[in-house]
């Protein structure tokens, strides 16, 4: 058995291979698998590790290392710390795991979900199983640390999610700036909804960028899942603040561009 986990073209016609010998799990390049899917692939591979031989994204290091590494946690109880360090030893190429912020924290969501009591896991399998998405409503972002906008042009606050067959990654909201509100002695703003703003999927991306004079200045995204923040806080509302180190660049590298602001905080609640 091969596995694929690139949404982009292989490189290979894997159409010459048995139907049984081959299975696509496209993953769009730079991101994480949605927390579903990277479940249900863990289930993949333990079904057929007698039989399983290889598994590839582009480079065998983001996409691959986040599965391989949630594997190894599943499999032989390990932490993501012990997890990654055996995957790099074992993959020898790379002198580090999963390096993409986004893609290492949906290996340490994996990581706390293992932890968590088994009557919780339980309680969102058969979520999965019945295939019920929860509904989440956003009520703030808050950008704390901001560069003056006065001087440096203006933010664009974007969300996206996952496509229907999460192979590929569509945007669903652009703020407007009349949604900003923007406190010049604290050096942060707010991003609040004008209307009630509800979200179908539990996986969700926020881009922030930067644009002075058609410039882009500086660029940052980062995924969330806000299913499992509000299972591990065991809140139905919950506000997760992340700092700027801890988000991705262009195409999840590190390159920013300028610093933009110190942390991002989405808060968010249980959509009745």
């Amino acid at each position: 058995m091969m596995i694929n986990l690139r949404a982009e073209s292989i490189g290979y016609k894997w159409s010459s291979y048995e139907p049984n010998e081959f299975l696509n799990i496209k993953i769009p390049d730079h991101t994480p698998p949605g927390f579903r899917r990277l479940l249900d692939t863990i289930k993949v591979l333990h079904r057929h590790e007698d039989d399983f031989k290889l598994i590839h994204c582009k480079h065998g290091k983001g996409r691959t290392g986040t599965v391989v590494i949630c594997y190894l946690i599943w499999k032989f109880n390990l932490s993501f710390d012990e997890a990654s360090s055996l995957f790099v030893k074992k993959r020898k190429v790379y002198s580090s795991g999963v390096t993409i912020c986004s893609q290492a924290r949906y290996c340490r969501y994996f990581d706390s979900f293992m932890k968590l009591e088994e009557f919780a896991r339980v309680q969102y399998i058969d979520l999965l199983k019945n295939n019920i998405v929860s509904l989440f409503e956003l009520e703030q972002i808050e950008i704390s640390g901001a560069v003056d906008l006065s001087s440096h042009g203006k933010f664009i606050v974007k969300l996206r999610n996952f496509c229907e067959d999460e192979s590929d990654v569509e945007e669903f909201m652009q703020f407007r700036e009349s949604e900003f509100q923007y406190s010049q002695e604290s050096a942060s703003f707010e991003v609040i909804p004008k209307e009630k703003l509800v979200i179908h999927q539990e996986d969700l991306c926020v881009c922030v960028k930067l644009v002075h004079n058609k410039v882009v200045v500086g660029t940052v995204k980062f995924w969330l899942n806000l299913e499992l923040e509000l299972l591990f806080a065991n809140k139905d509302e919950v506000v997760v603040t992340l700092p700027w180190t801890d988000m991705d660049g262009f195409k999840g590298t590190e390159k920013k561009g300028a610093k933009l602001f110190e942390s991002i905080s989405v808060k968010f609640k249980r959509s009745s």
